[in-house]
């Protein structure tokens, strides 16, 4: 029997803010905060003078295909984040299914690649 979704997300939440955190070089991440708008960010981090990166985990095609009927996706300007990614498991996301200016992390058990940047 494999591990329940909710654990798998949690583990992706903890490594997307460990990424910010040292592969991103973000100087202050939060994760799971809720925002005025709605929008609960997995994972949320700040570089440079405010420059936000935000990144949302999925472990699920339903899960991913939910997201962009949200709100904040349906008018991206009043979404959180400078850079948005996605964080999945390999193949669950193609580049081409990427909402506008949207980012790909697919992450293993052992690295984390950046599939598509995330950069506006």
């Amino acid at each position: 029997m494999g591990k329940p979704p909710g654990v798998i997300h949690n583990q992706l939440v903890c490594r997307a803010v460990a990424w910010l955190r040292s592969e991103y070089g973000c100087g202050i991440v939060l994760s799971e905060q809720y925002c005025a708008t709605g929008e609960i960010p997995d994972a949320i981090g700040w570089k440079g003078f405010c420059h936000s990166v935000v990144v949302e985990c999925k472990v699920t095609r339903a899960d991913f295909l939910a997201d962009a009927q949200k709100p904040f996706r349906l008018r991206p300007q009043e979404g959180l984040g400078c850079e948005r990614f996605y964080m999945a498991p390999p193949g669950l996301i193609a580049p081409d299914e990427l909402p506008n200016q949207w980012g790909l992390l697919e992450c293993t058990r052992k690295a984390i690649q950046v599939v598509k940047s995330g950069k506006q």
